[in-house]
């Protein structure tokens, strides 16, 4: 199975983008004290599946945001044969969102963290994934 997978993830160097189903947890916080409506920092791991896409001729990953429903292209800044780096930032309608992570490709293991800042930094998200191509 990890040889099916090494050789699948490694077809990514292909010009298809190659899709990734992955399932784990994601944990949501807020930073700061706690209060009534946030209790504490960071949040119960909760399991979350989602769809992540590597498009090496576009240089990106495609990601959902759960918060929107509609996918976000981070830029992937590193790719070797065991390791894809993604690091972005998108500004929209008075916040901002940066997300970054890494894909480790004989693996599947996959590291995110998402920040939201409106004057500072509002939450923050980390998912911990295994991935596995479609």
């Amino acid at each position: 199975m990890k040889a099916l997978l090494l050789v699948l993830i490694l077809s990514a160097y292909a010009a298809e983008p190659v899709t990734l189903t992955c399932q784990g947890t994601v944990k949501h916080g807020i930073p700061g004290p706690g209060s009534d409506v946030f209790p504490g920092k960071q949040g119960d791991p909760e399991p979350v599946s989602m769809t992540i896409i590597l498009n090496f001729t576009t240089g990106e990953v495609e990601v959902p945001d759960l918060l929107t429903e509609f996918p976000i292209k981070i830029k992937i800044v590193q790719a070797t044969d065991v390791l894809v780096v993604f690091n972005g930032h998108v500004k929209t309608q008075g916040y901002s969102s940066g997300f970054m992570g890494t894909i480790n490709r004989l693996t599947g293991e996959t590291e995110a963290h998402k920040t939201v800042e409106v004057t500072e930094v509002y939450s923050t998200t980390t998912y911990a994934l295994k991935c596995t191509p479609t």
